[in-house]
């Protein structure tokens, strides 16, 4: 064999041996690493996933939950009145029950329906607060004056929309439940009723009997009028010339309450406001907010 031949031979069984030109054994990384691109692995870090977010606390049931204090309302509202963001640091959020006399009911209307209730306490100084109540009943348990004994929870002062205040303000107290309810002093009649007894003692002696009384009148809307004092009066039918009006202060009670419909309202009679007509005996301070 020649030399030429010889060293064709042995460069042949060379790269045979060596595996010239041949892919390189596949490397199956190991879990928590990535190929690398040489062809080995390379550590990559092992992603934990985020444990889940707590749930939200649920809502305290004020019915079941027993409050952090017990103060009549001036207990609470003279020391509040001197330090507002003391009190919301001391008691915002939480439980507290109150005992005093209503000064006024409050009934949201919205769609026909009524959608919250306001009743709100006051002060031997006239000072007050807003209580939000659970049960869209409550404006037939209590009136102006009776005495209560509540719970709810301090919430957050909601400022009106524009509204710019210097100092902290106290917000209402909701969710609120009546515990106890001393008789209600509300009078219940109807427009004749009460024309009628208008007629029987005369002006002056039924403004002395009514005079700060609170009324529930249950009655048919007749039509609507406005009074010298600018407000409008729903005016509520009778079987005389005489008419009963309820002073609301809004024109939307037309789509709520429209002609003919029937509804129970409340409010304090004034003689002091009257309508173009004359002979319209207007019942104040309707409890009525229409949205």
């Amino acid at each position: 064999m020649s030399l030429r031949y010889l060293l064709l031979f042995l460069f042949i069984t060379f790269h045979f041996f060596v595996g010239c030109g041949s892919k390189p054994p596949t490397v199956t990384p190991a879990p928590g690493t990535a190929a690398s691109p040489s062809g080995g692995t390379a550590p990559v870090p092992l992603v934990t996933p985020a444990a889940p977010a707590p749930l939200p606390a649920a809502p305290a049931d004020v019915a079941k939950t027993e409050p952090v204090v017990k103060l009549t309302i001036d207990e609470f509202l003279v020391p509040a009145s001197k330090d507002v963001a003391g009190t919301n640091a001391k008691y915002l959020g939480k439980v507290i029950q109150l005992q005093g006399t209503v000064s006024f009911t409050n009934r949201r209307v919205a769609n026909g329906a009524v959608v919250g209730v306001v009743v709100r306490l006051a002060n031997s100084s006239q000072n007050s607060i807003a209580c939000e109540m659970s049960d869209t009943e409550a404006w037939k348990i209590v009136a102006r004056g009776s005495q209560i004994t509540l719970k709810g929870k301090l919430a957050a002062h909601v400022p009106r929309p524009g509204a710019v205040y210097g100092t902290p303000q106290l917000g209402n107290i909701i969710e609120c439940v009546i515990l106890e309810a001393g008789p209600s002093s509300r009078i219940v009649t109807t427009p004749d009723q009460f024309v009628e007894e208008y007629n029987a003692i005369g002006r002056d002696g039924f403004f002395e009997k009514y005079r700060d009384k609170d009324l529930l009148m249950e009655g048919e809307v007749a039509g609507y009028e406005q009074a010298t004092n600018g407000s409008y009066c729903v005016i509520l039918k009778t079987s005389t010339m005489t008419h009963v009006g309820l002073s609301i202060g809004q024109k939307k009670w037309e789509a709520t309450y429209p002609i003919g419909q029937k509804a129970s309202f409340t409010g304090v009679y004034n003689s002091a406001v009257s309508t173009p007509k004359q002979d319209t005996l207007v019942i104040e301070s309707t409890d009525i907010h229409v949205e």
